[in-house]
């Protein structure tokens, strides 16, 4: 599950889809690039960013926002959470509504490589935009060429969004029920998404 090219096994990117029970291994995965994250040092290769989209029943079921808070501060604000709710009212604010589907996270996929774009290109305006996101929250003004959320997304223009997360130090980790395993790994294939760049928790 670590990277084995860095001694303290981080992945300079991590995207991670979990639910369930699924999300005690993702917060062990968490927990652990934090302890090793060295915000000391200004060099972006020695920072890891970690995109969490995480499932959940009901609006009952979501992680107290707190305890967040706190990974949020403790990673340097290099974590960003999304929520996803099965059982949520129209008064359920600021999260992905219903059963996960391969729309939600063509969403989801493409509101991370906007923001990763927005950290890479202009790191000192994201500074004030990388607190928790309610998904998909707000994204940067679009740059010319830049998929923006509402998009309709080709099949040619989604997998250059999904081949951009291919780099070697890139990893997608999915964690959770089967029913939400599959979903999320037939939607990988479709987008050509190579499983060897997956961390696959069953």
């Amino acid at each position: 599950m670590l990277n084995p090219l860095r001694d303290d096994g981080r992945w300079n990117q991590l995207l991670i889809i979990a639910g369930g029970t699924g999300l005690t291994p993702a917060l062990q995965m968490i927990h652990h690039h934090i302890r090793n994250q060295n915000l000391e040092t200004e060099d972006r290769k020695e920072q890891s960013d970690i995109f969490l989209l995480c499932l959940n029943r009901s609006h009952r079921d979501v992680i107290g926002g707190q305890y967040m808070d706190k990974l949020v501060t403790l990673s340097g604000k290099h974590l960003r959470v999304d929520y996803g709710v099965n059982e949520a009212s129209e008064k359920t604010p600021g999260i992905y509504k219903g059963h996960l589907t391969h729309e939600t996270l063509r969403k989801w996929f493409l509101s991370v490589y906007n923001r990763r774009n927005a950290l890479e290109e202009d790191l000192s305006q994201i500074d004030n935009r990388s607190e928790i996101t309610s998904a998909p929250g707000p994204l940067p003004s679009p740059r010319p060429g830049q998929v923006t959320f509402e998009d309709e997304v080709s099949d040619q223009k989604l997998q250059r969004v999904m081949s951009s997360f291919l780099q070697p130090g890139i990893r997608v980790m999915v964690s959770g029920t089967p029913g939400m395993m599959d979903t999320v790994l037939e939607f990988l294939d479709q987008s050509k998404f190579s499983h060897e760049r997956c961390l696959v928790l069953h």
